[in-house]
């Protein structure tokens, strides 16, 4: 459920120490406060590509532009320039050597979220401390709470080990994800089970290895690293903290036959930034409680490491990364990507990329930041174009995308306090704090604490982002955004104003003073019902929170039969149950009021003990809720950031506009606002039991701690609807998502962050397709999916992975920290009491496509309609579909059966348990072993493919069919592979057989031939060593002859020769000329009975080329490449051969023939330079 309430921190004892004008916090807080420890801001990127997907669903267009893909065999590495434009450019946001909003898709890596301390931290992290947390739970917790159980869990909160799993994000060529650590289980898991990953880490070397489904692995082994210093303003500046491990870069790929490979090579790096922190207002619940100053910390970031990538190594390609010459003006020690250079490996330049920048100005500052920040705050990289020269810099036609950005609204100086609860600019001008106002109101007054305007601004919020590209061609594109709208009321949202309700009922003795045995307060609750305040039902959602602070022993004090207080309500509606609620201490959350009268009592004269004479007392009894302002104005309901209105697409070479329009729903609740996945914090209760120091009301601006800003702010669009206009047409598309709001334990705020079922949001569960009719739209095409959302799947220790650390909420101010650091001393002015580590709850979780169906509509015959519908089942373990069913308006029925290595729909004799084994321990699950298909009831066909290891090269051995219920037959049969598992000879149905020649260096097939015999057949274009430059009938190289090849025996076989002369001979054969020419080259052919070689000798000068022998009757195809790697000529089996040109930027301009005709071409259309 949704709640809004005030959360309540106990017992942080991590406090502020004593100063003369106040209490200074103290680092530990600091560091507390500030816990969230930032990477680079490449690794933010990969966070908010992830936690803010490219999709309608969260309103975010795709933007982006390929460069190049390194392709190997069975894998590839992608490079593209992308730009996310979802909810705008926040003022915090760090630039990347793109540019701000840019990211180069290049590379890849692990990065984290580090909650607590590094899950690697010697002897103290996760999953390198003695036991897991289910021991200290049992031992601390389960068997009540002993004078030993408590020193622990105090000396928890100066000394803690790991409690929380760290969030890991990983991206890697194409593949991407979240996991974490199971410490029951010992083994990492991906968060989204259906994601097929085998997780390991190297403790040792601090390495990792993913390992996809189908057994490629990908190795992360260089690291960046993060040390970072807390710097409030006005308090003394902390030291640096321990460096951590923030980034594992990718370093290797290598395909799942351990065959071919990719080396990422990175140099060394090193840089610092700043980020913002928390700023927090503090306000004393009791005038014993010390003034504390407001708190506005920024973290200074210092990062290092063997992590600036330098080059990209395949098989055939290499991609050169360079940087600028000059330091940037908006990042210490850090220059920009000037340009990407890729080149055939070992060879020269095949296209260059140009990245061409300016700074975006932002003088504004409204607060203070760090001096030291100021002079780089001011400043943002801005990419204004990027430009692709192909093999060289000095072409004439360079091909540029040039970017506009708004300016119109300038952007403040980062850092600045000017932007709202999401942190997107907005008029602010308040200076103290990030803390919004607010007013609360006791029974008898109201208090209003000043503060930040954190409130949205429609116009202001659309400062710097992306407003158009202009194309290459002429074209250009433009972006239209408008900001984020919400269905209901938020204290964020804009135009929208609460306030705060509290009951409080408190008194405080000194020495020699005795309490009353009862204290009462009494209150009425009567609000309407409110989507946002009380989740629709007429009353308040409340927290309600006790402190009977006696700092002699406060368990023996209240450990008595009758409870401390009670809270006991009378329903104004007779159908609704009373309230009657007892408490001793602590606090409880969450707590629905119906409307009606309520009665607070206190029992407090167990607080009158033996030692009243010489302790200061205090107890609380307090019930807080929030309340829509009657004063405020109307909402508006704006939400946090923007979201794309309109793209609107212009063709200068065909003089057309398309236009691509949106519009948000909620089809829930009908409107046309989207969903918020619940509100930041921003104010929360810490409860302090320091010498009868009891509370203060703590105003959050803003939080950095694990994930207490990200995916749980954003608003998202169950339902979108899509115009396009192309000239006079209109087509429309209704694009409908899935959401689900997070999880949330406001007991636990801000210190621990939400669980969100990230799987049961945004996946398309209906399209409806429609076209315009002159009476209006009507629907073409309908389309709907079911999806199986499992958000609580059992781990591989068969047990849930959601661990709840109860029990830790300490309210122990007996053990404290004497100024020697040791636990268990007497009262000190520095103590250190536990800080609300309470409960983590994290999902991994899944969603499956359970069905779908498709109706297409007749639309000139009303009433008449297709449906096609399937439904499908999965594997227990590595959630394959082995079972596919289709149905269709005609009634027929379809099923389809999946065997994998580890998912079976059945029993099959037909699959080898042994070699399934093998695949599952390799991680090769996605490979379907057999299929077996049926309609209507009856077995149409089945296929299965049998197949072994040699080492870790997967070799196919056949694969074989049958129709009905008849006996399997072999349809192909694999009879040699060469050593890099590719095939060399299939046997074939019918007994005919399928032969490869292979470039094994570069893995490139240079030929392939279908022949009656398995025989012998030959091809060579000479331009791999066995031949020379020069005159060529295609490629570059061409045979000076002699030629001589030894073979295996070999029968009837016609020999295919191109020559620059007649006076050779084939094994003394002379050939006969075909009468096809090119130039001074003549196509001979040559008839051999058979032999073991082949031998072409002349006594003149005489060059030769693509040189093909192969028995008669055979089918051919032979591919010449050039440098690149591109095809230049396809020969066939009559002997034809296309000729293949290209432009510098190596697109395909030609394809000729033998004569140089043109046989088809490519009008790029490019522009000149401008």
């Amino acid at each position: 459920m949704r709640k809004k309430i005030i959360p309540i921190l106990i017992a942080s004892g991590l406090a502020f120490h004593a100063s003369g004008q106040g209490q200074e916090p103290s680092s530990g807080y600091l560091k507390m406060m500030n816990s969230y420890v930032p990477g680079s801001p490449e690794a933010a990127q990969i966070i908010k590509y992830q936690d803010f997907p490219v999709n309608l669903f969260t309103g975010t267009p795709d933007i982006s532009i390929p460069i190049y893909n390194a392709a190997g065999k069975g894998i590839s590495f992608p490079v593209s320039v992308s730009y996310h434009a979802g909810g705008g450019i926040k003022i915090d946001d760090q630039a990347g050597n793109t540019g701000l909003g840019w990211n180069l898709n290049a590379g890849g890596e692990i990065t984290r979220e580090i909650r607590g301390l590094p899950d690697e931290r010697a002897g103290k992290g996760l999953f390198d401390k003695p036991y897991p947390v289910s021991y200290y739970i049992q031992t601390h917790v389960a068997n009540g709470l002993r004078d030993e159980d408590a020193q622990f869990w105090v000396t928890q909160g100066f000394d803690p080990i790991d409690w929380e799993p760290d969030v890991y994000y990983f991206s890697a060529a194409g593949l991407s994800g979240k996991f974490m650590y199971d410490d029951e289980a010992g083994v990492f898991v991906s968060l989204n089970r259906k994601q097929q990953l085998k997780i390991s880490y190297d403790r040792t070397a601090q390495i990792w290895l993913i390992t996809g489904d189908d057994g490629t692995r990908y190795y992360f082994i260089n690291k960046e690293y993060s040390e970072n210093q807390v710097e409030a303003m006005g308090v003394s500046v902390q030291p640096f903290g321990p460096a951590s491990i923030t980034s594992w870069k990718l370093s290797k790929i290598i395909n799942a036959d351990a065959t071919d490979s990719i080396v990422l090579n990175y140099v060394p790096n090193a840089y610092y930034y700043y980020t913002a922190g928390t700023s927090a207002v503090y306000h004393a619940e009791f005038f014993t409680t010390p003034f504390r100053p407001n708190l506005n910390s920024f973290v200074n970031n210092h990062i290092t490491g063997i992590s600036k990538l330098q080059s990209v190594v395949s098989t055939t390609d290499s991609i050169s990364f360079v940087d600028a010459t000059e330091n940037r003006l908006d990042l210490y020690q850090q220059k920009a990507v000037s340009k990407v250079i890729i080149c055939t490996r070992g060879g020269g330049a095949r296209n260059i990329f140009k990245f061409n920048y300016s700074y975006y100005n932002r003088p504004q500052l409204v607060g203070d930041i760090p001096l030291n920040a100021e002079s780089v705050c001011k400043y943002s990289l801005k990419l204004d174009s990027l430009t692709e020269y192909g093999n060289s810099e000095t072409n004439a036609f360079p091909l540029t995308h040039r970017f506009t950005y708004n300016t119109d609204v300038a952007l403040p100086c980062r850092m600045s306090y000017n932007k709202d609860f999401w942190g997107y600019t907005n008029n602010n001008t308040y200076e103290a704090t990030l803390a919004p106002s607010e007013t609360i109101i006791y029974p008898t007054y109201s208090q209003y604490y000043e503060g930040a305007d954190r409130k949205p601004d429609a116009a202001l919020m659309q400062a710097g982002i992306l407003k158009g590209i202009q194309l290459p061609t002429g074209g250009n594109i433009a972006f239209e955004y408008e900001p984020n709208d919400i269905s209901y009321p938020t204290e964020q949202a804009g135009g929208v104003s609460f306030a705060n309700v509290m009951h409080l009922l408190q008194e405080f003795k000194s020495g020699g003073q005795y309490f009353n045995s009862t204290y009462t307060k009494s209150f009425v609750v009567d609000e309407e019902a409110n989507q946002a305040l009380n989740e629709g039902m007429e009353g308040v959602i409340a927290n309600i929170s006790i402190t009977p602070a006696q700092p002699g022993n406060p368990t023996a004090a209240i450990n008595t039969a009758n409870p401390y207080f009670i809270l006991e309500g009378t329903s104004s509606d007779p159908n609704t149950p009373n309230t009657h609620i007892e408490l001793q201490y602590g606090n409880r959350n969450n707590v629905f009021l119906p409307n009606g009268n309520y009665t607070m009592t206190a029992y407090v004269s167990p607080l009158n003990n033996s030692s009243v004479s010489q302790d200061t007392r205090v107890f609380s009894f307090k019930v807080s809720y929030k309340i829509l302002d009657s004063t405020a104005q109307a909402a508006s309901y704006i939400g946090g950031g923007l979201r794309i209105k309109s793209i609107t697409a212009k063709d200068k070479y065909l003089n057309t506009t398309s236009k691509r329009s949106f519009k948000y729903h909620n089809p829930v609740s009908d409107s046309s606002y989207g969903v918020m996945l619940s509100p930041m914090l921003n104010s929360y209760i810490e409860l302090l039991n320091d010498l009868g120091q009891g509370a203060y009301y703590v105003r959050m601006g803003k939080t950095v701690m694990a994930n207490s800003a990200l995916a749980a702010s954003s608003v998202v669009y169950p339902k979108v609807i899509e115009d396009v206009e192309e000239g006079d047409k209109v087509y429309r598309t209704e694009h409908i998502y899935s959401y689900a709001i997070p999880g949330y334990d406001n007991n636990n705020w801000p210190f621990v962050p939400p669980f969100e079922n990230e799987a049961a949001s945004g996946n398309v569960i209906g399209t409806n397709i429609y076209q315009w009719k002159p009476t209006g739209f009507q629907l073409a095409k309908h389309s709907s999916a079911v999806y199986d959302y499992d958000p609580t799947p059992q781990d591989t220790a068969n047990s849930s992975f959601i661990k709840a650390i109860m029990g830790l909420r300490s309210t122990f101010d007996s053990y404290t920290q004497t100024t020697g650091g040791a636990p268990g001393g007497g009262p000190s002015n520095s103590i250190f009491v536990p800080f609300g580590i309470k409960v983590y709850s994290t999902l991994y979780n899944r969603a499956y496509l359970s069905s779908d169906s498709t109706v297409t509509y007749d639309l000139s015959s009303i009433g008449k309609s297709i449906t096609q519908w399937h439904d499908y089942a999965y594997g227990d373990h590595n959630q394959q579909p082995i079972v596919i069913r289709t149905g269709n308006s005609d009634g027929s029925l379809s099923i389809q059966k999946n065997w994998y290595a580890m998912d079976q729909p059945e029993a099959n004799t037909n699959i080898n348990a042994g070699f399934a084994a093998q695949l599952a321990d390799s991680n090769r699950v996605s490979l379907p072993l057999g299929t077996r298909q049926y309609k209507d009831g009856q077995l149409l066909s089945q296929q299965y493919t049998y197949a072994h290891f040699d080492g870790s090269k997967l070799l196919v051995d056949s694969l074989r069919q049958a129709l009905f219920g008849n006996s399997l037959e072999t349809e192909i049969k694999v009879l040699a592979y060469d050593a890099k598992a590719n095939p060399l000879t299939i046997a074939m149905r019918g007994g005919k057989y399928r032969k490869y020649i292979w470039n094994s260096q570069k893995n490139l097939p240079l030929a392939t031939a279908v022949m009656p015999t398995d025989g012998f057949f030959y091809f060579s274009s000479f331009e791999y060593g066995d031949g020379t430059a020069g005159s060529a009938f295609s490629g570059s190289n061409a045979r000076q002859l002699p030629f001589s090849l030894i073979t295996a025996a070999f029968g009837p076989t016609d020999v295919y020769v191109w020559a620059t002369g007649s006076a050779f001979s084939v094994n003394g054969i002379t050939p006969v000329n075909t009468g096809k020419t090119k130039g001074s080259w003549t196509l001979y052919k040559a008839q051999l009975s058979g032999g073991t070689n082949i031998n072409i000798a002349s006594g003149a000068s005489i060059r030769i080329d693509q040189l093909v022998a192969l028995p008669a009757g055979s089918q051919f195809q032979g591919n010449v490449y050039d440098s690149d790697n591109r095809v230049t000529a396809v020969v066939n089996d009559q002997m034809v051969t296309g000729f293949f040109e290209y432009d510098n930027s190596g697109r395909l301009k030609a394809v000729r023939d033998e004569q140089g005709n043109i046989l088809k071409s490519s009008d790029y259309q490019y522009q000149g330079p401008q």
